[in-house]
């Protein structure tokens, strides 16, 4: 970071401690300009941008706080720090939960100041490189950020992705199938962090794993008394999504008279602590999900049906991972992939033993069981590929059709007959072209497509596809990507 590059408005009305804060940052190499009050600060903005700003709490006119709402408001990637003198400490706190990045308490020596100041401006530049990590994040899967780690290429998976793409701006009540380990809750996340309530909380219940005797408590919250050893006030689960998302997992198991008071909630978008008696605004997108047929659960008075017309204004349904065997090899490397990023040993990829059993695999867990499977491999492995002694015992036990004890050789005897390694180079050769030229088919013929279906850069992908002649050159006068050859 260039300190020559950086600007920093310091809004003082006192000469002094303005004089002060100018000289030892001018010192460090930045640019440093002051102003007296908030209304010329907000004109200095106007001018230029600058990088960060340095303002006292006292102010004449607009104060601090002011200036730093109307900063936050009109300058969002602008960072503030607040001067304040100790009997201001709890305005300065105040500020911080508004969006300040730190406070100064008066007197301050130069060393403070630079130490803050360095650390602010640290942070604002790991915020941009985020945001760039962001932005390269949604060209490599073409979806926005919040929906990266939703990772699919099969028309069904896309389907659902597509939809929950149109809901997520809006407010409605959006219910998700699917079978367990699908992944619901991480559609939820996505579609709360695409949504204007990005900012505001996500609050999960389990309604599977939480005592039916305490779900009402940790529902509704509680007032001092309420119940024995209830001491002290606390607030419910659907009060802390206030200005979020609530996300019910399986909401079928919810017990019918909490039905009942959910329902309340969702008419008049208020609710009573246990033991109170004040009515409490809560404002929240309510998200559910669950294993079950609800619709079926209805016809059987088992499942409220106006509770029911309430949640599944929209419904999206996560196929199972059988369903959509065409993403197995394509989660089973993003999961290894995250694995290698963490650190400690890494694993090139998978041998195409390996890849046979997790494509023919059942999958009953669906992809939280496939990423178990993996971790599993990661950690028990030794070489530098995961091959079929690397999987869990229960793999190779359930798909013994990968390879039939008397399985008979797929190569002709002219092969067999050569030196190992010449076999071994045509039987590879083989092996690639047919790879490749179905993954080109798979892929609609796109090699930017087929490059993440194949966890290849897009480069060395090209290279093998030069090398099999699968893919030319289409002429500079067309548009689009690289054209393929049969």
């Amino acid at each position: 970071m260039n300190p020559e590059g950086i600007w920093i408005l310091v809004v003082e009305d006192d000469p002094v401690m303005a004089q002060m804060c100018e000289r030892a940052l001018r010192a460090q190499g930045y640019q440093v300009h002051t102003c007296p009050d908030g209304t010329q600060a907000m004109e200095c903005l106007a001018a230029r941008p600058y990088d960060l700003v340095l303002t006292d709490v006292r102010l004449p006119g607009m104060d601090g706080m002011a200036l730093l709402e109307a900063i936050r408001a009109r300058y969002p990637q602008t960072t503030v720090i607040l001067m304040t003198a100790y009997a201001d400490i709890e305005a300065a706190v105040r500020a911080v939960e508004a969006g300040a990045f730190d406070y100064l308490p008066k007197p301050f020596s130069r060393d403070q100041l630079r130490t803050t100041v360095q650390r602010a401006l640290e942070y604002r530049q790991l915020l941009a490189e985020n945001q760039e990590f962001r932005r390269r994040l949604e060209q490599v899967y073409e979806l926005p950020y919040a929906f990266a780690d939703l990772v699919g290429q099969s028309p069904a998976f896309r389907s659902v992705i597509q939809q929950a793409l149109k809901v997520a701006p809006s407010t409605v009540s959006v219910l998700i199938t699917g079978e367990s380990g699908t992944g619901k809750e991480r559609l939820a996340r996505a579609i709360h962090r695409a949504s204007p309530r990005a900012d505001g909380p996500f609050v999960v219940v389990d309604c599977a794993s939480i005592p039916e005797t305490l779900l009402e408590s940790e529902l509704f919250g509680y007032e001092p008394g309420a119940f024995t050893g209830a001491t002290h006030r606390k607030k419910g689960l659907i009060e802390m999504a206030h200005g979020g998302t609530l996300f019910f997992d399986e909401i079928g198991e919810l017990p019918p008279y909490l039905q009942a008071k959910l329902l309340r909630v969702l008419q008049e978008r208020r609710l009573r602590r246990l033991g109170g008696s004040e009515e409490i605004p809560v404002d929240f997108r309510l998200i559910a999900a669950t294993h079950r047929d609800l619709a079926q659960m209805v016809r059987e008075g088992r499942f409220r049906e106006d509770l029911w017309f309430r949640i599944h204004v929209v419904t999206l349904h996560i196929p199972p991972l059988r369903e959509r065997r065409e993403d197995i090899l394509l989660l089973a490397h993003y999961f290894l992939n995250e694995l290698n990023q963490r650190g400690g040993r890494r694993v090139e990829g998978f041998t195409s033993a390996a890849l046979l059993i997790l494509q023919a695999y059942a999958w009953p867990g669906n992809v939280r069981e496939l990423r178990n499977v993996i971790e599993y491999a990661h950690a028990m492995g030794e070489g530098p590929w995961i091959t079929p002694l690397d999987l869990p015992p229960e793999l190779l036990r359930t798909a013994p059709t990968a390879w039939p004890e008397e399985e008979p050789t797929p190569w002709p005897e002219s092969i067999l007959l050569k030196p190992f390694y010449e076999a071994r180079r045509e039987v590879l050769a083989r092996f690639e072209r047919a790879y490749f030229r179905q993954l080109l088919q798979r892929a609609q013929g796109r090699i930017s497509t087929a490059a993440r279906m194949a966890d290849l850069h897009r480069a060395v992908l090209y290279r093998f596809l030069r090398k099999h002649r699968l893919v030319h050159r289409r002429r500079k006068s067309e548009e689009g990507d690289d054209g393929v050859m049969g």
